[in-house]
């Protein structure tokens, strides 16, 4: 019986390698601006302290929420535009973080999927 392969798999070491080996001008490039390496610094140091301290998922639960509410509110200006006046907002697709009836779910762990 054939093994199925492990979806899960970490990234081939040659993989990564090649991908440095491409990008090594445009990595360096973004390291020389001081601009965007502020920027790399601040977010890197942002994400580490929430990783450390436990804090990405309730992070994420509370931009899921501010995202939502963002599109609730550009479905009803575009429901309150005239007919001229188009307001757009991607689509997500999959795991929405809605319930059935359209409404945000108000729990974190309903955001998590059901295996």
């Amino acid at each position: 019986m054939a093994q199925e392969k492990d979806k899960s798999a970490p990234v081939p070491l040659w993989a990564i390698g090649l991908i440095l080996w491409f990008g090594f001008d445009d990595i360096m490039r973004y390291l020389r601006n001081p601009l965007s390496l502020f920027f790399i610094l601040l977010f890197g140091g942002v994400f580490v302290v929430l990783h450390s301290l436990n804090l990405l998922e309730p992070v994420r639960f509370i931009l899921l929420q501010i995202y939502y509410a963002v599109l609730d509110k550009i479905a009803q200006a575009n429901s309150t535009a005239g007919s001229g006046t188009v307001i757009t907002a991607p689509i997500s697709s999959g795991n929405s973080g809605r319930s059935s009836s359209g409404a945000p779910m108000t729990e974190m762990t309903s955001l998590k999927k059901a295996d």
